[in-house]
């Protein structure tokens, strides 16, 4: 998630969700709100868009790559995107540069 502002409604935070393998947008919500629920709209978007419908079961064997951020480690997430049937894959502790904002840069 990152922030934007704008001059006519104000904050608007905008989600993103992105195939790791190819840098392609799958999902792009943006919200007034930055919760939990908001939070899981690029994520449907993203399932909807790779296997063509949301159902139960539906992205068997897909992992998402997520913060430790408390929208993404809530129950409500959780327990979406296990009915999807995705793979919650946070970044360890060890490594915490493994997941990067969209507006983010990285040099090693």
């Amino acid at each position: 998630m990152t922030q934007t502002i704008t001059l006519g409604e104000g904050r608007a935070y905008v989600f993103v969700a992105v195939e790791h393998a190819n840098s392609e947008v799958v999902g792009i919500h943006a919200a007034r709100s930055a919760n939990r629920f908001e939070a899981l709209e690029p994520v449907r978007q993203g399932g909807h868009r790779c296997f063509g419908a949301i159902a139960p079961g539906v992205a068997r064997g897909l992992k998402l790559r997520h913060d430790r951020g408390s929208n993404d480690m809530s129950g409500d997430f959780q327990d979406e995107i296990e009915c999807l049937g995705i793979e919650a894959s946070p970044p360890s502790c060890v490594n915490p540069r493994a997941t990067v904002s969209p507006n983010a840069s990285y040099e090693p």
